[in-house]
């Protein structure tokens, strides 16, 4: 009987080493998106400025062209 609750034990220790790792992989891979999510945020803000320059830059070539 002791060696079977050693054996379960050693099981359950095991178990619980796993279901840490696979918490902080999954805590790592919220990080991660996290920080993708960030950067795609960045990037739409930029691609819309650039947008803007383009508008203002073709705005002033037909002035330029016009006049």
């Amino acid at each position: 009987m002791e060696a079977k609750n050693v054996e379960l034990e050693g099981s359950l220790e095991r178990a619980l080493q796993s279901l840490k790792a696979a918490d902080v992989q999954a805590q790592n891979q919220q990080e991660k998106i996290a920080e993708l999510e960030k950067a795609k945020h960045d990037i739409n803000l930029e691609k819309q400025q650039f947008k803007a320059k383009v508008r203002i830059l073709a705005s002033l070539l037909r002035y330029v062209v016009v006049t």
